[in-house]
């Protein structure tokens, strides 16, 4: 019998090949798509619907390796900040 106590201990695979061009493939049909249907209005929106949604599709396969949902937010908020010269809050690398 497990009490709510017990923690669970997740087992992070590796991707495999398959996990790994999922999105690749996923954003190259998004990206064409939005190309064929918008031409060349598709840089006013369209192409960051579709880079936003490949984000979300590779997120769901870092998730079923085993990824838990907070190590993966932490982790695009971390890369936010980096892009953009900005520590991100409570992780500063610069000394102060």
């Amino acid at each position: 019998m497990t009490t709510k106590t017990d923690k669970q201990v997740k087992v992070i695979r590796e991707p495999s090949l398959l996990d790994a061009l999922i999105p690749l493939i996923f954003m190259i049909v998004m990206l064409a798509l939005s190309i064929v249907i918008f031409g060349l209005d598709a840089s006013l929106g369209p192409l960051q619907v579709s880079l936003l949604m490949s984000a979300v599709v590779a997120a769901v396969v870092a998730h079923k390796n085993g990824h838990s949902w907070e190590k993966l937010g932490e982790e695009i908020v971390k890369g936010i900040s980096l892009s953009i010269g900005r520590p991100a809050s409570g992780a500063s690398d610069r000394p102060e």
